[in-house]
């Protein structure tokens, strides 16, 4: 693969290479920055340190961690685990995911009537991945019914940017109920919509939502109530901070 990718580069010769995850990618990111005299940086969205440290790559992947120049993380939890493993402080840096949505679909969070015990609920998820949590979301419309919530449910996956939004402009409420995020993506982009969001405590989500919108425990109960409560909250509560935006 090494060897693929210099004679696809021909003369050019980088500077940096830039692997999207740390391991198995640094090994081949390595032996290019050896090639080419070059420094190597790694972005990790979160895979490696959510998961990757408690199996059997731990140690492919500690091995990768040290050849790197620079590691880019998305959230703090992220960069305390890369300083923990033994990456120098210096060498960590946080650059959170920021989002961008089109103009035309930007709008201030809608305003829901909970007494009407009506939502339009969006899975904000592929709910083919297992790890996006499609029984627990499930599970926590089930406890919304039998609390007398009339529900229309949706969901995302495999579809455009734009119908993305379009969906996201339609529902109530988008539910991200991940055992694992980086710097979720479709939490902002739902808020840009105009759609309050309701998550499980992954990735940087605490950082920036209402508190009663997230929950830490991975139940349906604790769920449908986080559910119920975000309804109810004033759509005022609902800002994504600058520095996820392109404006920061």
């Amino acid at each position: 693969q090494c060897e693929s990718v210099v004679s696809w580069l021909g003369d050019w010769k980088p500077d940096v290479i830039h692997v999207h995850g740390n391991h198995p990618f640094t090994s081949i990111g390595d032996k290019l920055a050896d090639h080419f005299s070059a420094r190597i940086v790694a972005t990790v969205h979160g895979w490696d340190f959510d998961k990757g440290l408690e199996g059997k790559s731990r140690l492919c992947i500690l091995e990768a961690l040290g050849k790197l120049d620079a590691l880019v993380v998305v959230n703090q939890t992220h960069a305390d685990v890369a300083v923990s493993s033994g990456i120098s402080n210096e060498l960590v840096h946080l650059i959170p995911c920021h989002v961008e949505v089109d103009e035309c679909w930007l709008e201030n969070v809608r305003h829901i009537n909970p007494d009407s015990r009506h939502l339009r609920m969006l899975f904000g998820a592929n709910p083919r991945r297992p790890e996006k949590g499609v029984q627990l979301f499930k599970r926590a419309v089930g406890k919304l019914h039998e609390r007398g919530w009339n529900l229309e449910i949706d969901y995302l996956g495999g579809l455009s940017k734009e119908e993305c939004c379009n969906r996201m402009s339609k529902a109530d409420i988008l539910v991200l109920s991940s055992e694992r995020e980086g710097s979720a993506q479709v939490l902002k982009e739902a808020v840009a919509c105009g759609t309050r969001v309701v998550s499980t405590d992954v990735g940087d989500a605490r950082t920036w939502l209402p508190e009663i919108s997230i929950t830490d425990q991975r139940n349906p109960i604790a769920l449908a109530k986080a559910i119920e409560e975000a309804a109810a909250l004033d759509g005022e509560k609902w800002n994504i901070p600058i520095h996820f935006t392109a404006n920061e």
